[in-house]
This record gives C-alpha cells, sequence and structure tokens, in this order.
C-alpha cells in the first residue's frame, strides 16, 4: 500500500459542448492493405492535447488516434476528434498556478481522458467500417493508469487583446 494519499476529486458540474471528428485518413501504408489483419496484430498510439479556456470555462480535448501494424510499425490510418466539455464551476475544478498556469487535478484529467477516448473509439469503429481494418479497436483501459504514463505539460493563461 502507498503512503501517498489518494487524490480527492473535485464535484464538476459539467456537460459535452460539442464533439466532432476532425479527420479521417487512410494513410500511404494502409491503402496498400488488401485483406485484415489478425486483431491482435493493430495498435494505437493517442496523442491528446487540453487546452483550457478560462473566458468560455470549457476544456478542449483534441485526440489523435494514430493505427499502426504492431509488427511492421507502418501507420495505417488517422483519426483525429475534437471534444468540448463546458465546466460550469471551472474556478472550483481548475487550479490556477503562482505562474498563473491552469491545470486540471489527475483525477479529473483522467475523467476528461476516459470521455475522450470512448468517443473516439466510437468514431473510429464507424470510420473503419467498410475497410480492411474494420476488426481493429482502440482497447479499453484503466485511465488512471494511461496518466501515470502521460507527458503534462501545462499551457499559459490566454490574454485577451
Amino acid at each position: 500500500m502507498s503512503d501517498k494519499e489518494p487524490e480527492t476529486i473535485p464535484s464538476i458540474e459539467m456537460g459535452i459542448q460539442s464533439i466532432r471528428l476532425e479527420g479521417f485518413e487512410i494513410m500511404e501504408a494502409g491503402q496498400k492493405v488488401k485483406r485484415q489483419l489478425a486483431p491482435d496484430n493493430y495498435e494505437f498510439l493517442l496523442t491528446f492535447n487540453f487546452q483550457l479556456n478560462e473566458v468560455d470555462k470549457t476544456v478542449d480535448i483534441r485526440l489523435h488516434a494514430i493505427l499502426s501494424n504492431k509488427d511492421t510499425k507502418e501507420q495505417l490510418a488517422l483519426i483525429k476528434t475534437l471534444i468540448v466539455i463546458n465546466v460550469i464551476n471551472f474556478y472550483e475544478v481548475a487550479i490556477k498556478t503562482p505562474e498563473g498556469l491552469y491545470m486540471l487535478p489527475q483525477g479529473v484529467l483522467a475523467l476528461f481522458t476516459s470521455i475522450s477516448v470512448s468517443t473516439t473509439r466510437g468514431m473510429s469503429v464507424m470510420c473503419l467500417a467498410n475497410t480492411s481494418f474494420s476488426n481493429a479497436f482502440i482497447p479499453v483501459f484503466n485511465a488512471q493508469t494511461f496518466m501515470s504514463q502521460m507527458t503534462i505539460v501545462p499551457f499559459p493563461e490566454t490574454k485577451e487583446t
């Protein structure tokens, strides 16, 4: 058992403001694939960009999911999504550092990561249907464990001009 106290997640009043598929592309290597690979021969690389907007009280989550052949490492397809979450009690949830940067607690980031991955998983099923990759699925995973492997870079406060 760890000596570290578990993080208390603040109560969040939120709603999904918008969900958008920003792009889908079968990459050059993917266009050459004529038959399905075994499901365990695929892997997904997920990259996230979280942007906090104090004025709108929103968190924009851009997720890029790159589907690759696990053996050859060739990139087969790219799916880009944008999920915008409205955080009604933004000032109770977001943490402003002494440097003026806004951060979200780890538990909130894990929640938003889960929402964005789940949404992207559904979009990827629709995008990959009727392709050679229709049997490739973004796996289900524990977002808390995933968060421990993420590199989190705070964004500076945006200034109105």
